[in-house]
């Protein structure tokens, strides 16, 4: 089967359903299947996104060890991940961004 075919409304992958709801166990068999680790949605958002925003420490954690790019942002202002988890208090996902050089300067199209 192939690990990146996609919904058709929302255009999620496998790898972006199984991140946003913390499946650390799938995450890590579809990236052993070569799933598109840096795919986007129809909004920008990748599965490594959709786990910072959802705040699934663990599968963040996989996702950055497998070099999922940290400073990909999303379309609507172009929010980045380390703005949104900061914005959410998600403090153990920032440290885990910034270990991986995020970029923390980025200014997105809102206020941050």
């Amino acid at each position: 089967a192939d690990p990146n075919v996609c919904t058709k409304e929302q255009q999620w992958s496998p790898l972006i359903i199984a991140a946003k709801n913390g499946h650390a166990k799938v995450v890590n068999q579809l990236l052993e299947k070569n799933a598109e680790i840096d795919y986007k949605d129809y909004d920008g958002w990748t599965a490594l996104f959709w786990a910072c925003w959802r705040e699934k420490d663990g599968v963040v954690a996989i996702l950055l060890d497998a070099n999922a790019d940290p400073n990909i942002c999303r379309i609507y202002k172009n929010r980045s991940q380390i703005i949104e988890a900061t914005e959410k208090g998600y403090a153990t996902i920032v440290e885990k961004l910034l270990e991986k050089n995020v970029v923390v300067n980025h200014r997105d199209t809102g206020l941050l």
